[in-house]
């Protein structure tokens, strides 16, 4: 004797004798299964002392809703699709050799569910033959086919920056309904199961599948979700410089392209402290060359943009130092005569500059072309020889950083000349006598004019002024 024991319904459904016409009459849950899936329904066949290997009866199959596809285990042939009484049509097949397994045997079939709207059939089977005993009774289940959901409309494709937070995808489905995601099209491990959003660890393309959250049943197609990765690099600029207050900073190179996704755009940007940059007005090449001069010390870095996805990414900056010096004051311009030295010239204001100052002092005869003075790097100045036409002098200061170069204005030695002329003449007198006139017979010349004052001496040797003589004669 066989006993046949239903495995796939639940829960347990009653076993009418023959299959009803209509799909209906017996009372239990139906079985849920999905339009047009193709799913597997079995039942496990109990032998007792008589019946023997089951491989010895063929198994009868009845099935609306659906079509008999083929069979798991054991032979198969399919017969014509029947009409019972009121036009319900159902496929037909019977299964035979089917194999043992320990104390039980496996009748399976594949049935593919329809794809017309359908929403409920039945599943019936039996043992045709027992050793050419009388057919057994039909076992009956009901089945619910539950149409596919439609699958997900995408919340658009996404796309990040390298280095950026990577965005979620999104995708929406009708009420009832919740979406699995995949990394196929078709088949594979969801990745993550019951959520309308998913945020993936790298660039891709995602699958999202709607599933019923009552039937279970998963939407016949996926719909592609697409995560796209941009990147872009700075490239390299050079270079560092050092320049004094005002001038102009040399061009800034390109030793290093930008690269970026579908391309890239540049905009150069300056800061004062390297932290807040801003946009040099027009500047987008790929080099540049300032226009203008600085005052302070000014940090300037490239702007490269991907032109796919606005990917931005900044060169290290590099910084312009600005050297500045104050020259400072020197006293004082002076008179002399012709071949006599000047006195030492002093410093009345230090000079200042960038980690501080080294000193030259120059001269010059025409206040215009001056010429480094050798060895005098001091602040201050003593002259050691004489000069005999007007000259200039100047201090140079030089900042250590940057070597700025700034001069004092310039201090003027005018050199005075004179000519004695000539006096006329020599007399032999007797003591007590008064000497003649002493006539001029060559006026004196001197820088600015002369002034006069005679001399006399007993010994011509040690001269003695004349008091309130001051006339050309004498």
């Amino acid at each position: 004797m066989l006993v046949v024991t239903t495995v796939a319904a639940q829960p347990t459904i009653p076993t009418p004798n023959n299959p009803p016409s209509s799909g209906s009459g017996s009372s239990g849950s139906p079985l849920v299964v999905c339009s047009g899936v193709t799913s597997t329904f079995y039942v496990l066949v109990n032998e007792d002392s008589e019946a023997g290997d089951i491989s010895q009866n063929d198994f009868e199959w009845r099935v609306y809703g659906g079509t008999i596809v083929s069979a798991v285990t054991g032979s198969f042939s399919s017969g014509p699709t029947t009409n019972v009484n009121n036009g319900q049509n159902y496929s037909v097949a019977t299964q035979s050799s089917i194999t043992n397994t320990a104390s039980q045997d496996q009748a399976k079939i594949t049935i593919q569910w329809d794809t017309s709207g359908f929403t409920g059939g039945w599943i019936a089977v039996r043992q045709s033959s027992q050793y050419n005993c009388t057919n057994g009774t039909w076992s009956l289940f009901y089945v619910n086919v539950s149409n596919l959901p439609s699958a997900p409309t995408s919340g658009g494709d996404q796309a990040y920056c390298t280095g950026s937070t990577i965005p979620a995808l999104s995708a929406t489905v009708s009420s009832g309904e919740t979406v699995d995601w995949y990394a196929a099209s078709t088949g594979g491990t969801a990745l993550l199961s019951g959520n309308t959003s998913y945020t993936p660890t790298a660039a891709g393309t995602y699958y999202a599948e709607a599933r019923n959250t009552t039937t279970g049943c998963v939407s016949s197609t996926r719909t592609a979700v697409v995560l796209t990765e941009n990147s872009v690099t700075a490239g390299a600029i050079a270079s560092a410089q050092t320049i004094c207050s005002g001038d102009t900073p040399a061009a800034f190179t390109s030793t290093t392209a930008a690269t970026g996704t579908g391309g890239v755009s540049y905009q150069w940007q300056s800061s004062t402290d390297n932290s807040s940059f801003s946009d040099i007005s027009g500047e987008t090449s790929a080099t540049y060359t300032p226009s203008s001069g600085i005052t302070q010390d000014t940090w300037y870095r490239r702007a490269a943009t991907s032109t796919t996805g606005g990917c931005i990414a900044y060169t290290t900056s590099v910084k312009v130092t600005v050297g500045s010096v104050t020259a400072g004051a020197i006293a004082s311009a002076q008179t002399i005569c012709s071949g006599d030295t000047p006195a030492a010239f002093t410093s009345t204001t230090a000079a200042t500059g960038t980690d501080g100052v080294s000193y030259q002092w120059q001269s010059s005869t025409d206040n215009s072309s001056f010429s480094d003075i050798s060895g005098e790097t001091s602040a201050t100045y003593t002259p050691s020889s004489g000069i005999t036409q007007d000259t200039w002098y100047r201090r140079k200061a030089t900042s250590t950083t940057g070597s700025c170069v700034a001069y004092t204005t310039s201090v003027k030695v005018t050199v005075g000349s004179v000519t004695a002329g000539a006096v006329a003449s020599a007399q032999t007198i007797c003591s007590g006598d008064t000497p003649a006139a002493f006539t001029s017979t060559t006026a004196a010349t001197g820088t600015g004019g002369v002034s006069y004052q005679w001399q006399s001496s007993a010994d011509n040797s040690s001269f003695n002024d004349i008091s309130g003589e001051t006339s050309a004669t004498y």
